[in-house]
């Protein structure tokens, strides 16, 4: 037993970018906001970062509003509507403007923006990507 949990914390330091903790490598970034009469616009928030971090299990995507305390709570954003619930589970408040209870819509709204975010994690030259590169 000692020994199977020895290789298993060897194996965890030996991991490659995109292992089970990210660090800056694994971390990419714009800074996104809302044009003027933007209608799908689905966070509450009208500017923040928009970030994609390596995982193990493949590129994870975040909107991170601009604000204080707990207007900038990060929300995970997936085109999976059960990996969304899953993922921000204890969210004090919604970041996300109502959507009409259909997911379909909700979906719709957040899509680009999770496909923006898997385009910012193929990005090579530092965390940071400015202006609209995307």
């Amino acid at each position: 037993m000692i020994a199977t949990l020895l290789v298993a914390g060897l194996a965890l330091q030996a991991q490659p970018v995109g292992g089970l903790i990210p660090d800056e490598k694994d971390l990419h970034y714009q800074v996104i906001t809302k044009a003027d009469g933007e209608k799908d616009w689905p966070f509450v928030a009208a500017r923040g970062k928009l970030v994609c971090m390596s995982l193990i299990s493949g590129p994870a995507v975040m909107f991170v509003p601009d604000g204080k305390g707990d207007d900038e709570q990060p929300l995970m954003l997936d085109v999976n509507p059960y990996g969304m619930v899953i993922n921000n589970m204890g969210m004090k408040k919604s970041a996300l403007l109502p959507y009409g209870g259909k997911l379909e819509e909700l979906i719709r709204r957040v899509a680009p923006f999770v496909a923006m975010g898997h385009m910012l994690c193929k990005q090579k030259d530092g965390p940071a990507v400015p202006g609209s590169e995307l």
